[in-house]
């Protein structure tokens, strides 16, 4: 069972890492075939493209969605205004961020 879940989550770490990690440096999956050229294209010896945002930075940026979206239901949910529920949502996404970045680690 525990090696079921393992492999589960590995899956889910190669799928969201991917989407941050240009193709040329994505990680090879044994499991999978390639039928595709994987190749980067011919680019007069320039370096290649890095990742349009790091991983760090989507997990903070999601979670502060997150916090913010709760905050902003839960007060919407007490009679309060929608203006005032949105300005509540959004200052606790805003500032849920630097919390954020010091808490989730660079790892």
């Amino acid at each position: 069972m525990n090696s079921i879940k393992m492999r589960q989550k590995e899956v889910w770490i190669d799928r969201w890492e991917s989407l941050f990690t240009p193709r040329d440096q994505a990680r090879p999956r044994p499991d999978v075939e390639c039928m595709t050229n994987t190749s980067p294209p011919s680019s007069n010896g320039s370096e290649p493209e890095p990742p349009f945002m790091p991983l760090h930075t989507a997990v903070v940026l999601l979670m502060a969605v997150v916090i913010g979206l709760v905050a902003g239901c839960l007060t919407a949910l007490t009679d309060a205004s929608v203006a005032g529920a949105a300005l509540v949502g959004l200052t606790a996404a805003g500032a849920s961020v630097p919390v954020l970045r010091t808490l989730i680690g660079r790892g």
